[in-house]
């Protein structure tokens, strides 16, 4: 057991494979992640903890076997902007991480300060509390001398505003404990579990990544240039599955990033299987799908049946496809 390089929890990781260029880490509050020599000299503390924070929380939504990739400066980028933008997704962020950790509607959620921070005490037993609240600091300085009841968590204050929404309601109780006596007990609302299923039904609106289906063809990668260029203009980060290093397989990788998309592009030219898949996949998830397709392939074959009254943009050129394909963004899919 060792030291975790994201959480910095002592005796709870174990470094689980040691390559070249990468070590592969298994934590029991981070879970299991690949970090490489190149990127964790560059990362701060700050990064540290919002990994930390990301990493929990895709274990508790994927499961333990759920792997990250930190290995290129790329991939590091890219989790650390899928960390809340804004206070009021940050809330909703919390209302689901919470949802995740206990077995049925009802059940309390027991959080136990203990010397070096609250923890949870449910079916998820040892995960600091700060990583689903996204929060560093939780407790202020005791002074015991002048005023011994003058104790407050700074951690709770989130759980304050959750119960001034309506979407939790927190019971605090003191108790000894090894001279850390605070403990509470907090249960999601029935108007919560309302919120809850608005959101598992809504997109990604926090993420800035936009997932590309199309064809692994050579004579596609230009185009695919142009895609990337036009979802940056937009102010989102392009993401293709073959362009980015990993150890998953393929299926899984392209599952799990299109889970972390705000949006899919599909390109249709070639009606190509995999990518009606994926945009079938992302539609599921009721996330926003951009269908694409190359004019000369689009006039002769057109494309399936299904989906030919979808609005596609039918590009001529590269040129054309990376401004309209900015404008639909831009006209579609807010940049929050």
């Amino acid at each position: 057991m060792e030291t975790c390089p994201l959480c910095r929890s002592i005796g709870k990781c174990v470094r689980t494979a040691n390559a070249v260029d990468y070590s592969a880490y298994s934590c029991d509050c981070c879970g299991q992640f690949m970090l490489s020599y190149r990127t964790e000299p560059f990362m701060t503390e700050e990064d540290r903890f919002r990994c930390a924070c990301l990493s929990t929380e895709r274990k508790i939504h994927y499961g333990q076997d759920s792997m990250v990739n930190l290995t290129t400066k790329e991939n590091l980028d890219d989790f650390l902007r899928t960390y809340p933008s804004e206070p009021l997704i940050l809330l909703e962020r919390v209302l689901l991480n919470l949802s995740r950790i206990i077995d049925y509607p009802g059940q309390m959620i027991e959080i136990a300060e203990i010397p070096h921070g609250p923890e949870l005490l449910t079916k998820f037993d040892g995960i600091p509390f700060k990583y689903l609240f996204f929060a560093k600091n939780f407790f202020l300085p005791r002074d015991k001398e002048t005023n011994p009841e003058d104790y407050r968590c700074l951690g709770f204050d989130l759980t304050e505003i959750l119960d001034g929404i309506g979407w939790t309601n927190t019971l605090q109780k003191k108790k000894a404990f090894n001279d850390y006596p605070f403990t509470c007990h907090i249960k999601i609302t029935h108007k919560g579990w309302e919120t809850i299923r608005e959101l598992r039904n809504k997109p990604n609106r926090d993420l800035k990544q936009g997932f590309v289906a199309m064809a692994f063809d050579p004579a596609m990668n230009p185009f695919y240039e142009n895609i990337k260029h036009g979802i940056e203009g937009a102010g989102y980060v392009a993401r293709r599955v073959d362009k980015q290093e990993h150890n998953d397989k393929i299926c899984d990788r392209i599952i799990a990033d299109i889970r972390q998309s705000r949006f899919l592009v599909a390109d249709l030219t070639g009606n190509n299987n995999g990518v009606y898949f994926e945009a079938g996949f992302a539609f599921g998830l009721n996330l926003p799908v951009i269908y694409i397709c190359h004019k000369p392939y689009f006039v002769e074959h057109g494309t399936h049946f299904d989906i030919n009254h979808y609005n596609t943009i039918v590009y001529e050129n590269g040129s054309d496809l990376e401004t309209c394909l900015t404008a639909r963004i831009q006209a579609t899919i807010p940049n929050l």
